[in-house]
């Protein structure tokens, strides 16, 4: 059970953002034939920035939205054909408004909304509350699999055709997210190996980051490696509840090989967001700049340090090249 007013805001606001056009076709206006409607929706409309679609399988209800943003770089894009034209962000968000897969096409959100912290109460308890049941998370899930899969099986209009790629490669990834995590129970460490409490009873979440890399910019930096993460909240049942993936400029982690991956041994928290570089990307790197090796490797070290970094540690301003993706 989730507290009562807990989402209201964000529920008003989803509502907003996706307000059923009176007429059936502004409510199918991303669609690019109106006969091939996919079974399921409810709307699949265009709106500024992106597309926001309304899904139902089984009584569970989704939103599902995308906002466009910068340009890939040429350079990733000439020798990685998978590599996006642009970057684009997309939010899957239950009924109940909690946002239980986001990805990002860069290292963070290009809408601000989407930087707001679901888990935001300070109180543990609430915390706890805030998060989907491992039944509200797999049904939710369950639903984007079938949504996208009937996405498949239609066209959208050829000016969203960026997002109707972006939505079908993310198929994958969302499947994943059903697969149930082996957990073992193994008490929190302190540095010293001395064994220390969980911070919390309510904090039963594992936490897990995987990170993707593949070789890149051959033109522009010899032996250089792109590289994305998916990070996921797991419940003592195995059952991911909540994830991210960051794409960090380029392909994104579902159509990159594994490099590695660290899951949390202690019960810990669950994440609310993955840290972000603030500072400029540039495919290069220079001083007061970073590249996308540098995101993963803040993305996973603030997973794995259980702490969010601050926005521009040093190896998102510093003026070294990290040109492959980081260890776990």
């Amino acid at each position: 059970m989730r507290p009562i007013g807990y989402f209201a805001a964000l529920v008003v606001s989803a509502t907003l953002v996706t307000s059923t056009p009176s007429l059936a076709g502004d409510r199918f206006s991303a669609l690019a034939d109106s006969s091939r409607l996919p079974e399921g929706y409810l709307e699949l409309s265009t709106v500024s920035g992106g597309v926001t679609a309304t899904y139902e399988y089984n009584s569970s209800r989704i939103m599902i939205e995308t906002r466009r943003g910068p340009k890939t770089p040429a350079e990733l894009r000439l020798s990685d054909p998978d590599a996006p034209q642009f970057e684009i962000d997309i939010r899957l968000v239950d009924e109940q408004g909690f946002p239980f897969f986001t990805q990002y096409g860069g290292h963070g959100p290009i809408e601000p909304t989407w930087k707001h912290d679901y888990n935001q109460s300070k109180d543990p308890l609430l915390k706890a509350l805030a998060n989907p049941s491992d039944q509200q998370a797999r049904s939710a899930f369950r639903a984007a699999e079938h949504a996208l899969v009937g996405l498949s099986q239609t066209r959208l209009n050829k000016d969203l055709a960026p997002e109707y790629r972006a939505l079908l490669n993310v198929l994958p990834t969302v499947r994943s997210m059903m697969v149930v995590e082996r957990i073992e129970q193994i008490s929190a460490q302190q540095s010293d190996g001395a064994e220390v409490a969980s911070p919390a009873v309510t904090c039963t979440y594992k936490n897990k980051i995987a990170i993707y890399s593949q070789p890149c910019c051959a033109n522009s930096v010899t032996g250089a490696y792109h590289s994305g993460t998916i990070a996921q909240n797991i419940s003592t049942s195995g059952q991911t509840t909540q994830a991210w993936s960051a794409c960090n400029h380029g392909t994104c982690p579902s159509k990159m090989p594994l490099k590695c991956s660290w899951t949390s041994t202690a019960s810990r928290c669950a994440l609310s967001a993955l840290p972000v570089c603030t500072s400029n990307y540039s495919i290069l790197g220079s001083c007061n700049t970073h590249v996308c090796n540098d995101d993963s490797k803040m993305q996973f070290d603030g997973v794995k340090g259980n702490y969010c970094p601050a926005p521009n540690t040093p190896t998102c301003t510093d003026c070294s090249l990290r040109k492959t993706a980081p260890t776990c």
